[in-house]
């Protein structure tokens, strides 16, 4: 709570903007040194506006009131993807950032229906527009500072194995500035058509951090497989 509300109280006006916390499901392991947390950019819209308080960004009695242990932190991304939803113009099924975290779920985990109950997410940056669309690099620049160390505190609080960043090399200074140089990848391949993609695996102490693309414009299948085959002899389950 006390990073957020420096973070936000940098913003003069956040009456059209959004804000955005971690989120665990039910069964992410609660012992260090297992589960995934899938790292994206940042979030593309949202329902949550970022001119309440912090008290009731992190407390607040409705759902669509917090940032912080929602009801379906993740849950709904599946639900959405079965059932059309006439109040929320989104449909995942769409979004290649949520059929690849999908893919990978049900291969790494062998299930179908429950994919979501095993992972956590987290973006990059924590503030963007409310409606849509990605912050400005104004915004990015004033938040950055912030974003580093709370997605540090994420991963101590977390614990994972694996970090999975499909952020496009977004991710770099957020890493190298919070773990400091680690050298070479123990792992790097390169993917599609004309092999332009690379995904690289670094260990970092104890936790592995998978540097990838951000799925949209990408071949999903080949983009689960190269995360999946890395992943496959590690995992703790």
């Amino acid at each position: 709570m006390p990073l957020y509300e420096e973070m936000l109280s940098q913003f003069k006006d956040r009456s059209s903007m959004t804000t955005f916390c971690a989120r665990w499901e039910r069964d992410f392991p609660q012992e260090k040194g297992k589960g995934i947390l899938f790292v994206g950019r940042v979030v593309n819209g949202g329902d949550v506006k970022a001119e309440a308080s912090i008290e009731t960004l992190f407390n607040g009695e409705k759902d669509n009131e917090r940032i912080f242990k929602r009801n379906s932190p993740i849950g709904w991304v599946e639900y959405f993807m079965q059932h059309k939803n006439s109040k929320i113009d989104y449909n995942p099924n769409n979004s290649a950032f949520w059929r690849v975290i999908k893919g990978i779920s049900q291969k790494v985990y062998d299930t179908k229906s429950d994919w979501w109950t095993k992972i956590a997410w987290t973006n990059l940056y924590k503030i963007s527009p409310f409606e849509e669309g990605n912050p400005t690099r104004e915004q990015e620049k004033i938040q950055l500072p912030y974003c580093k160390t709370i997605l540090k505190a994420e991963i101590e609080i977390l614990q994972p194995q694996f970090v999975i960043f499909l952020t496009s090399g977004k991710e770099k200074e957020f890493i190298w500035d919070s773990y400091g140089k680690t050298g070479h990848s123990i792992e790097s391949k390169s993917w599609g058509k004309k092999k332009q993609y690379t995904t690289k695996l670094y260990k970092i102490n104890d936790m592995y951090f998978i540097t990838s693309y951000h799925p949209q414009g990408k071949p999903d299948e080949e983009h689960i497989k190269i995360i999946c085959d890395m992943i496959k002899d590690k995992l703790i389950i």
